[in-house]
């Protein structure tokens, strides 16, 4: 599946003043010397947070080789308040090139704001989560190679008004990221700010940054959380694998896991693709077939989900076909064995 990433706009907001009152917090600027975090590397952190196969559910940025930071709602099931059971990470945006190449990652953990600590007062639904990742591959352990490091916004600093933006995914295909100008119009006492900015749904979890770092998360249309210092301290201590002080594990029960696939091409004509495999969960264990085509240059992630590690698959490109090791309807397919769960990457060659 190719994605195309729009160019960020920028856009220029005033910071509106904030006449104190109750409820609200007048932020004061202060001189500090801040590192600038370039847009460009702040987006190769800048994370989907999955449902099913490839349905984005909300947006989510790294805070560490294996850790990302993102919306409660977009990981926990506000009704039961435990995680919600297929909620995945993928990350990897290449914005050199506006591709994004797949790489999925499973949760092991969760922590959520706790409601007897200093904050944590605005209902689950307004609240950050952080998400753990589960670290059994070398990738999951590298997750943050291709990232800049993540810093936050020191509180006490008046967030840059010419630089506020978010980015995040645009819709629940995975095919579009947008950057958007953001100003903070308030910040109400439970540590959620009024925002000038309407994004989709998918933008939950989205960070809001400023030159300094991570200023807060998006939530919905004209609201976001904002860090303050104690926040900060405990998700830096997460991020560097320490044990937070005020936030809480929330168990995650099921760990969900499975194999995907995901297929690409140099054909100039495409691939036509044969796939049989073991449905996820499927207690017949039998192989079912599914078809599609990718293009040249694309990522297809196919439609199906597996826990079993034996796959066959089948191409054909004009007069060139895959497949050499069993034959199923007259077909013959190529056998793949796949030794860990996340995506699984094929590559039809026609060079």
């Amino acid at each position: 599946m190719r994605y195309p990433l729009q160019s960020l706009r920028q856009a220029t907001f005033a910071v509106a003043l904030l006449i104190p009152g109750v409820g609200q917090a007048q932020m004061q600027p202060l001189d500090a010397r801040l590192t600038p975090v370039a847009r460009e590397d702040v987006s190769r952190s800048v994370t989907a947070i999955v449902g099913d196969i490839d349905q984005a559910k909300c947006s989510g940025i790294a805070i560490g080789d294996n850790a990302v930071l993102t919306a409660a709602r977009c990981v926990i099931d506000l009704k039961t308040g435990k995680p919600l059971p297929d909620r995945q990470v993928i990350a990897g945006i290449d914005l050199d090139d506006e591709f994004m190449p797949t790489s999925r990652f499973f949760p092991s953990r969760y922590y959520i704001p706790d409601p007897d600590g200093p904050f944590g007062k605005a209902r689950l639904a307004d609240q950050p989560a952080i998400v753990r990742l589960r670290r059994n591959t070398k990738e999951n352990h590298e997750f943050a190679k291709g990232s800049s490091p993540t810093r936050f916004h020191r509180t006490g600093i008046d967030p840059d008004p010419d630089r506020l933006h978010t980015i995040a995914y645009t819709d629940g295909n995975l095919s579009q990221m947008h950057g958007e100008g953001c100003a903070i119009l308030s910040i109400l006492g439970d540590g959620r700010m009024r925002l000038n900015c309407k994004m989709s749904n998918t933008a939950a979890g989205a960070p809001l940054l400023s030159p300094s770092g991570i200023v807060g998360i998006y939530l919905s249309e004209g609201m976001g959380y904002y860090f303050g210092a104690s926040e900060i301290a405990d998700l830096e201590r997460i991020a560097t694998k320490y044990k937070p002080k005020h936030f809480i594990e929330v168990s995650n029960e099921n760990e969900p896991s499975f194999i995907s696939m995901v297929l690409t091409t140099n054909c100039r004509t495409g691939v036509k693709f044969y796939l049989r495999y073991v449905a996820l969960n499927d207690s017949s264990r039998k192989f079912r077939q599914t078809t599609g085509r990718v293009g040249k240059g694309e990522q297809r992630i196919v439609q199906m989900r597996s826990d079993n590690s034996i796959f066959y698959l089948a191409g054909k490109s004009g007069k060139k076909v895959w497949g050499r090791d069993r034959k199923f309807s007259g077909r013959m397919f190529s056998q793949i064995d796949v030794k860990r769960a996340g995506d699984y990457f094929w590559k039809f060659n026609c060079n």
